[in-house]
């Protein structure tokens, strides 16, 4: 009973080390966004304000994307710009996509109030 293995051909042998090769790597790039900071905390409370002016203008049932993913920007003028991407749910549960900009600048109370909402769809 001596039975000798025989070898796996080339082609189950490459599809094998294929197969390992996509998982490592997959687990390598969720490890690396994980490990990535998220959220910026300096701008966070400026990005919620201008996500709030979103949905004033959309209504209720948005789901933003995450911080990391959104840009903040401070124009030379005192004004800030902030772009990202939001999901509105409806009750219906059908999901549409948009893409959003808010140009704002301060109060003479320090509030942040909306230039311009720009939301078009994706």
């Amino acid at each position: 009973m001596n039975e000798r293995r025989r070898p796996l051909p080339p082609a189950v042998a490459l599809g094998i080390l294929g197969l390992v090769l996509v998982g490592l790597v997959s687990a390598a790039v969720y490890g690396i966004r994980m490990l990535r900071p998220h959220g910026d905390s300096q701008h966070l409370a400026d990005i919620g304000a201008a996500q709030e002016m979103v949905t004033t203008k959309l209504g209720p049932g948005g789901r933003f994307a995450p911080v990391e993913e959104t840009s903040f920007e401070l124009l030379d003028n005192g004004r800030a710009k902030v772009s990202g991407e939001v999901d509105m749910i409806a009750q219906s549960g059908s999901v549409a996509r948009y893409f959003y900009t808010v140009l704002m600048r301060r109060s003479p109370d320090g509030q942040w109030v909306a230039d311009d909402v720009s939301i078009v769809p994706i």
